[in-house]
């Protein structure tokens, strides 16, 4: 259980905050869903996945420096996390910097190759070898 200012919080109430904010992001709500996982965030403040949901947002409303800076700190929770390494490599990407990106989806792939982390690395990898750019909302750099 989580405490924040003296009421106990539990992970269960924090994973359902990030589903209602991960349907938000479906609908394209995106400050509903920011304010969601702010909230979540005030819960479970070092939470790895409530990071990486704010760097998810963060890369679908085109503030990769923003999911740069949340998937570092999800790092530093969980320096092991594929996910976030995979993230971190997507927004590095989408950044246009492709040694950075590289690096990160090698190391998620390495982390865990058949989770979703070492899946994700793996086809951005592959988006990555033919040389393809991208930007969400369907803009191409």
């Amino acid at each position: 259980m989580a405490s924040q200012a003296g009421v106990e919080v539990s992970m269960e109430e924090v994973r359902v905050l990030l589903e209602a904010g991960r349907i938000y992001v479906d609908r394209k709500e995106y400050d509903k869903a920011r304010e969601v996982f702010e909230g979540a965030r005030e819960l479970a403040p070092d939470g790895e996945a409530v990071l990486i949901c704010l760097a998810n947002l963060d890369l679908v409303t085109g503030k990769g420096a923003d999911a740069v800076k949340s998937l570092k700190e999800a790092l530093k929770a969980n320096p092991k996390s594929a996910l976030a390494k995979a993230l971190l490599g997507e927004a590095y990407h989408t950044q246009g910097k492709k040694g950075d990106a590289e690096k990160e989806l090698k190391e998620a792939k390495k982390l865990d190759p058949n989770g979703p982390g070492g899946k994700l690395a793996d086809a951005l990898l592959k988006v990555m070898a033919l040389g393809l750019d991208y930007t969400y909302g369907g803009k191409k750099k």
